[in-house]
């Protein structure tokens, strides 16, 4: 098998947090909210500590489960091509 992306460690098969159906809501609000006009963004929102939330939960399953940054974005490629930058990565 194609060990290339893997960087010594066991491929990734299971998601790093669980499916959550509000995860899917949450995604599909995200797109709806994206195509607006450009408003301005309440930093305090709960929308944004939702997502702070989601990007803390993230990265601290990555580390248990021992995965880098680098692993995450050779992930992310690997099924979405370059739609995901270094500076999105590194927040998780």
């Amino acid at each position: 098998p194609d060990h290339t992306l893997s960087h010594g460690f066991p491929p990734m098969h299971q998601p790093l947090l669980p499916e959550d159906p509000t995860a899917a809501d949450f995604k599909q609000e995200l797109r709806r909210k994206s195509k607006l006009v450009e408003e301005p963004i309440d930093m305090d929102s709960p929308e944004i500590r939702e997502l702070e939330k989601f990007a803390n939960e993230f990265k601290v399953r990555r580390i248990k489960l021992g995965y880098t940054q680098t692993n995450v974005g050779e992930a992310l490629a690997a099924v979405h091509g370059s739609e995901f930058s270094q500076t999105t990565i590194c927040r998780f």
